[in-house]
């Protein structure tokens, strides 16, 4: 039981992983395209 219970705990520590840096990114992009857009816009006033 305890051979099988430590590969599941690391499969989900893994994915919980890349799961928070995919969260990371999105996040900087929505802040990055969010200035560029403000930048833009002031561009254009």
């Amino acid at each position: 039981e305890d051979l099988n219970a430590m590969p599941r705990f690391r499969t989900e520590s893994y994915e919980t992983r890349i799961a928070g840096n995919i969260w990371v990114l999105v996040i900087i992009l929505a802040l990055l395209s969010t200035e560029w857009l403000v930048r833009k816009r002031l561009q254009l006033l």
